[in-house]
């Protein structure tokens, strides 16, 4: 579920609404949230996670996927060099 704020930059998700995003379970946004690898807050019962700091998890995490598979490549790159 989206929660709309004052302006589009300021937009909060529920917990639900970020594991949709993010194309995860609830469980694992949980996760991320209480492992504070996404800063969040809580009202009431309910998660808050700011639009923004979603979108900035997930540019993290497609930086560490492209590192992860640049040294990948690279090593079999090597390998095929030894050859």
């Amino acid at each position: 579920m989206y929660l709309m704020a004052q302006d589009a930059e300021d937009m909060e998700l529920t917990l639900t609404g970020m594991a949709a995003s993010l194309g995860v379970s609830e469980d694992t946004a949980r996760a991320l949230l209480t492992s504070g690898e996404i800063p969040s807050r809580k009202q009431g019962r309910q998660w808050r996670i700011a639009r923004s700091d979603i979108e900035a998890y997930k540019r993290r995490r497609r930086l560490r996927d492209t590192d992860k598979w640049k040294a990948i490549h690279l090593n079999r790159e090597e390998e095929v060099e030894e050859q």
